[in-house]
C-alpha cells in the first residue's frame, strides 16, 4: 500500500485550490497555454505551490490539468507533452516539503479528441501519467470528468502504464449527477472496477452539493473519498464570473465534509489560498470520519410515457395528407382550441399543426397545447418549435419533457424576432442547428454529444418557402436540412397554381414529402396585410386584384374559392396539404378538409406528387 493511501486512512489531508485562476491573476491571459508556463514561467507556478503549502495543504496538484496531446496540439505543443508533465510533477516536488504530496492532474482529452478511438484515447491518458511518475508525483489525480465511461478508460490505461495510485474524481451537480447522466452508484462500481484508489467529486457544484455526494458514496463504499468543491456557484459580475463563497464558509464546510466521509479534501474553481487556509484551521488534525455502509436500493422503473398519437407520415404516397394550423390560446382557456382541433378531426385532417408564439405574441406553451391536442382529438400534434424563445440548455429540456408527454412531431423553425429589431430574442442557434439537436436526441445525445438513457423518437420537420425571387435557394436550403435530420416539411402558403407546380418541379427529387401551404384569405385588407406586414408571404398582385374586386360581403367566398382552386392543383402534384386557417376560423379550415378529401383519390398517387411511398422506415437515417 502506498504512503500516500495508507495517510488517508489515517488522517483527512487536505488539498490546495486552484491554479488557473491565480495564474490569471499574475498575468497570465486566459486564451494562453497554462500548461506551457511549466517551461517558460516555472517561478510563477512554483510560487503558487508554495503559497498553498504555507496555507495547510498537505497535497499540491501539478500544473498538467491540459498537458495531453489533444489539447496541446491548440497551443503547437503536442510534441512536449512528456516535457510539460516531467516539468511540472518536478516543479512541485522541488519546492514541497517531503510530507507533502504531489498529485498529477488529469483532465479529460477534451472536443478535439471526440473522434479519437478508444486505443488512441488509452495512449493520450497513459503518456501523460508515466510522464508526471517520472517526474515524480505521488498520486495520479484524474478530475472534472462528465463522461463516466472515459473516466473508467483513463482510470484503466494509468493503472496498467504505472504503479501510482488514482484518484478519479467526476463533476457531480447539485442532482447527484453529472452533465452526461452518471449517479454515485453506477460510478462507484465502474471505477472501482477500473482500479481507482479514491473516489470522488469536483467541480460543477459548491460546497453543499459535493456533502450529498461524499454521503451518498460513504453509504456505499468503504474506499477513500475525495472533494474539491468550487468556491459556490458562479455569478457573472462587470464580465467576468466570481465565485462568492467566504474562506469562512469553506472552512466550515470542510468540517461537514470531513464528518460525511470524505478522506481528501480541497478547493476547485473560485477557491484560493485564503480558503485553503480557513479549511486547514477548521480540520486541523482530524480523522476519517466512521462509516455505515448502507445496501443500495433498486432502481425506480420509470413511469411510462403517455401515450403517442398515430404517425402522420405513414400514409404518405398512399393518400393525401392534411395537416391543419390551429394556434395554442393567448391566455389559459384551451376549450376554443381544442373544439376547432375535434372539429378538424372529425372532417378528416390527419394531424394539427401547433404554432410556438407566432409573430412574437405570447400564448400558452404549444408543447403543453399539443399534448393537450392528442388526448382529446387522437390526432398527433406537429408542434413548432423555435430558436427565438429558449437557449440551448432550456430548448433541450422542453424537449425531452415534450417527448415524455406523447408529442412526437416536432417542427423546427428559427421564429420571428421578439421586440424592436430583435431586441429580447435568444437565437442560440437557427432552424439547422434545431435539427441536428432534435437529431441527437433522437439518438440518445444530448447537443454535447453526451449519452441518454432514451430517445426522444421525433418525427422532425422543417419549413420551406416558396415566396423568395430564387426558388433554387431555397430549395438548397431544404436539401440542407434534409442532410441534418428533417423528414417532412410544411411550406409557407402559396396563392398562385403556377406556384404550386413550380415548387413539386423543384422537389420532385427530395426523398421526403413537402406539403404545400394554403391559406385562405379573409378580406382584401386581409391579403394586403399579410403580402406588406407578414414575413414569409408573397401574395400575386392578380390574386389581390380579384379579393379587392369582390364586394366586401362575398370576399371571404373568393378567398375560399382560390383556395379550392389551389387544392385541386395540389392533389396533382403534392403527397399533401397544409392548411392554415385565419383569424382561428376552424370552420372554414374544416370544410377545405372536407372538401380535399371529396377530391382526392382514395388509393394511389399521381406519380408527379411523389416518386414512391413514404414511410418512417424510408426516411432518411440520421448518424
Amino acid at each position: 500500500m502506498s504512503k500516500f493511501i495508507e495517510r488517508l486512512q489515517e488522517q483527512v489531508i487536505l488539498a490546495d485550490g486552484a491554479i488557473g485562476s491565480l495564474l490569471h491573476e499574475r498575468g497570465v491571459p486566459l486564451q494562453a497555454c497554462f500548461e506551457g508556463l511549466n517551461i517558460q514561467q516555472a517561478h510563477l507556478v512554483q510560487a503558487i505551490h508554495l503559497e498553498y503549502v504555507a496555507a495547510g495543504a498537505k497535497l499540491v496538484e501539478t500544473n498538467t490539468f491540459g498537458a495531453n496531446r489533444y489539447k496541446l496540439a491548440a497551443h503547437q505543443l503536442a510534441d512536449q507533452v512528456i516535457d510539460l508533465n516531467r516539468a511540472g510533477a518536478r516543479l512541485a516536488r522541488a519546492v514541497v516539503p517531503a510530507d507533502v504530496f504531489v498529485a498529477g492532474a488529469i483532465g479529460p482529452l477534451g472536443a478535439a479528441a471526440e473522434e479519437a478511438t478508444p486505443d488512441d484515447r488509452r495512449a493520450a491518458y497513459a503518456e501523460q501519467a508515466v510522464a508526471l511518475a517520472e517526474g515524480g508525483a505521488d498520486v495520479l489525480l484524474c478530475e472534472t470528468f462528465n463522461d463516466l465511461q472515459d473516466l473508467a478508460l483513463a482510470d484503466a490505461a494509468i493503472k496498467a502504464a504505472c504503479d501510482l495510485p488514482v484518484i478519479a474524481q467526476m463533476a457531480f451537480g447539485e442532482d447527484l449527477h453529472t452533465a452526461a447522466g452518471a449517479d454515485p452508484l453506477s460510478a462507484l462500481g465502474l471505477l472501482r472496477a477500473a482500479g481507482a484508489d479514491v473516489i470522488g467529486g469536483n467541480c460543477a457544484t459548491g460546497p453543499s452539493g459535493l456533502i450529498k455526494l461524499v454521503k451518498r458514496f460513504g453509504e456505499l463504499t468503504d474506499k477513500p473519498l475525495s472533494a474539491f468543491p468550487n468556491g459556490g456557484f458562479p455569478q457573472y459580475v462587470d464580465g467576468r464570473f466570481l465565485f462568492r463563497s467566504t474562506p469562512e464558509y469553506l472552512g466550515e464546510s470542510a468540517v461537514r465534509l470531513a464528518e460525511a466521509g470524505a478522506n481528501l479534501i480541497g478547493g476547485c474553481c473560485g477557491t484560493g489560498p485564503a480558503h485553503i487556509r480557513a479549511m486547514a484551521q477548521a480540520l486541523g488534525q482530524r480523522k476519517p470520519a466512521k462509516r455505515i455502509l448502507v445496501p443500495a436500493t433498486p432502481v425506480i422503473a420509470q413511469p411510462p410515457r403517455a401515450k403517442e398519437a398515430p404517425d402522420f407520415l405513414r400514409d404518405v404516397g398512399k393518400r393525401l395528407i392534411i395537416t391543419v394550423e390551429v394556434d395554442p390560446p393567448k391566455d389559459m382557456d384551451m376549450g376554443p382550441g381544442l373544439a376547432g382541433a375535434q372539429m378538424l378531426a372529425e372532417a378528416g385532417a390527419d394531424a394539427i399543426s401547433i404554432g410556438e408564439n407566432p409573430l412574437a405574441k405570447v400564448r400558452m406553451s404549444a408543447f403543453v397545447f399539443g399534448h393537450e391536442v392528442q388526448r382529446h382529438t387522437g390526432l398527433p400534434a406537429i408542434v413548432h418549435c423555435t430558436c427565438r424563445d429558449r437557449n440551448v440548455i432550456g430548448q433541450q429540456s422542453e424537449l425531452m419533457g415534450a417527448a415524455i408527454l406523447g408529442v412526437r412531431s416536432v417542427f423546427c423553425i428559427t421564429g420571428d424576432p421578439a421586440g424592436p429589431m430583435g431586441q429580447g430574442s435568444v437565437y442560440h442557434t437557427n432552424a439547422f442547428g434545431l435539427i441536428e439537436l432534435v437529431a441527437k436526441l433522437n439518438n440518445k445525445q444530448n447537443l454535447a454529444g453526451q449519452p441518454l438513457k432514451q430517445s426522444t423518437d421525433f418525427i422532425i420537420g422543417a419549413a420551406m418557402n416558396p415566396n423568395v425571387r430564387r426558388l433554387e435557394v431555397e430549395v438548397q436550403r431544404a436539401e440542407k436540412k434534409i442532410r441534418a435530420g428533417a423528414q417532412f416539411f410544411q411550406t409557407q402558403p402559396v396563392f398562385s397554381p403556377e406556384q404550386v407546380i413550380e415548387v413539386y418541379e423543384a422537389t420532385k427529387h427530395f426523398s421526403v414529402p413537402v406539403f404545400i401551404g394554403i391559406l385562405p384569405l379573409a378580406s382584401s385588407r386581409n391579403a394586403e396585410f399579410l403580402h406588406n406586414e407578414v414575413p414569409g408571404i408573397s401574395i400575386p398582385e392578380g390574386v389581390r386584384a380579384r379579393m379587392a374586386e369582390a364586394p366586401p360581403e362575398q370576399q371571404a367566398q373568393v378567398g375560399l374559392d382560390i383556395a379550392k382552386e389551389l387544392i385541386d392543383v395540389a392533389l396533382l402534384h403534392a403527397p399533401g396539404i397544409y392548411l392554415i386557417p385565419p383569424f382561428n376560423k376552424y370552420a372554414l379550415a374544416a370544410e377545405l378538409v372536407s372538401y380535399a378529401r371529396s377530391k382526392a383519390p382514395t388509393q394511389g398517387m399521381p406519380e408527379s406528387r411523389l416518386g414512391r411511398p413514404i414511410a418512417l422506415s424510408n426516411l432518411p437515417k440520421v448518424h
